[in-house]
C-alpha cells in the first residue's frame, strides 16, 4: 500500500509554487485592477515655452493677453521736469504714458500731469492724444495726437494721406529745410485764431502723423508742453527716442 502521508506535502507544495508564478506573470502584463495608472509625460521643452507670453492659447481657454512692456515702459509712474516759460525755467509734475498691448506704435512718454492723455479708435485709425486740462478743465481744442497710419502703405500713399488731411485742415506745406522736427519728413501749418500742424514720421514700417492744434491764447504754455511729450518719447522696441539726434 502506498504511503499516503509521504507524498500529499509534495502536491501542496507544488500547486503552492505554480499559484505563485501564475500571479508573478499576471503583474508583469500590466497593473492590476485598483493599482494607480502610470503618471502622463511632461510636454516637450518646446511646447511649455509656446504657451509663454499668451503666444498659444491655454488648454481649455482663451488665448492670453500678453503683457505691456518693452523699453521705456517701466519708468517711474510719476515725475518732475523743467521747461521754460515765457524765458523762465518752471518744474511741472509729469505722468507716465505707455500705448496698449500690440498697438501700432508702441511707446511710452511723459506727459504733463494737468493733461489728459487716452488712447482710441478715431475715424481714420489709432490715435492717442494728449488734452489740456488745466485746473482739471479738460480743454478739447488743445491737444496733441499722434495718429498711426494702415499697415502695409508706402511712402507715397503716407505723403498722400497726410496731404489730404493738411488740405481739410486748410494747412500749408512747409519747405523740407524749415521743418519744425528733423524726425519728420512732411510738415503742414496754419496760423490764425487756432495754431496747427502735422508732422509725417515712421518707424519701421509703419507710419504715423503728429498732430498739435490749440488756441493761439495758449501758445506760450502750449509749446513748451508739447516738446516735452515729443522729447520724452522712447520706442518700446528698441528703446531709441523720436528724435534720432537725442
Amino acid at each position: 500500500m502506498t504511503n499516503r502521508k509521504g507524498w500529499l506535502p509534495v502536491v501542496l507544495v507544488t500547486l503552492l509554487a505554480v499559484a505563485a508564478a501564475a500571479a508573478g506573470c499576471s503583474r508583469a502584463s500590466g497593473p492590476a485592477e485598483g493599482d494607480p495608472s502610470p503618471p502622463e509625460s511632461q510636454p516637450a521643452a518646446e511646447e511649455q515655452e509656446n504657451h509663454e507670453g499668451g503666444r498659444v492659447p491655454p488648454a481649455g481657454g482663451e488665448e492670453e493677453q500678453p503683457v505691456p512692456g518693452g523699453a521705456g515702459m517701466d519708468r517711474p509712474e510719476e515725475a518732475e521736469r523743467t521747461i521754460l516759460l515765457e524765458g523762465m525755467e518752471e518744474t511741472i509734475g509729469v505722468r507716465l504714458f505707455a500705448t496698449p498691448a500690440l498697438w501700432p506704435l508702441e511707446f511710452s512718454t511723459y506727459h504733463p500731469d494737468d493733461w489728459v492723455a487716452e488712447a482710441f479708435l478715431g475715424e481714420r485709425g489709432p490715435v492717442v492724444r494728449f488734452t489740456v486740462a488745466y485746473g482739471g478743465r479738460r480743454n478739447d481744442d488743445a491737444y496733441l495726437e499722434v495718429a498711426a497710419y494702415p499697415t502695409g502703405i508706402d511712402e507715397t500713399a503716407a505723403r498722400r494721406r497726410l496731404a489730404d488731411l493738411a488740405s481739410e485742415l486748410g494747412l500749408e506745406q512747409v519747405s523740407d529745410r524749415d521743418h519744425r522736427y528733423p524726425w519728420s519728413l512732411a510738415e503742414y501749418v496754419g496760423t490764425g485764431g487756432v495754431v496747427q500742424g502735422l508732422a509725417l514720421g515712421r518707424h519701421g514700417d509703419q507710419w504715423f502723423h503728429v498732430h498739435w492744434h490749440y488756441p493761439a491764447e495758449h501758445a506760450d504754455g502750449f509749446g513748451p508742453r508739447q516738446a516735452l511729450i515729443l522729447e520724452e518719447w522712447i520706442w518700446a522696441d528698441n528703446g531709441l527716442p523720436l528724435d534720432p539726434g537725442k
